[in-house]
């Protein structure tokens, strides 16, 4: 569902404003390297559910392309279900928290995030949709 909007969207939803999208996630996501820009896109809400009985497979920093195709955007929701048993809050032990290069957004105001466990991805994208938050 997620690679379907920067594959199908852009040629029949060019003046997409809102966009809600309900995805069941089981394996980690490709994305373009250069993902289609949607810029009429003012409010963007993503309701994933992450699901592996053992061991996430998904990556949650993946998503950041996602705020990158949408540089116009105001406001954000960010509802995640997570089932699987891996529910460990982020240590050092983990590694290093990653960062990708910045992709200011101008026009953000609001930010709703659910379902945040403190997971090394989790923190790992708020924190980047905090210091590109202008």
């Amino acid at each position: 569902a997620l690679q379907y909007i920067f594959t199908k969207f852009p040629s029949t939803l060019r003046r997409l404003e809102i966009l809600t999208l309900k995805s069941f996630e089981t394996k980690r996501i490709t994305f373009p390297a250069k993902p289609f820009k949607f810029i009429y896109i003012k409010h963007l809400r993503l309701e994933l559910t992450f699901f592996n009985l053992r061991k996430r497979e998904t990556d949650i920093l993946d998503l950041a392309c996602i705020l990158e195709a949408t540089p116009f955007m105001e406001k954000l929701e960010f509802h995640m279900w997570i089932k699987c048993d891996d529910h460990l809050r982020y240590r050092k032990a983990h590694g290093e928290l990653r960062t990708l290069p910045p992709c200011p957004h101008y026009h953000l105001k609001v930010v709703d995030i659910t379902g945040f466990y403190g997971q090394k991805d989790q923190l790992e994208l708020v924190l980047r949709i905090l210091r590109n938050s202008v």
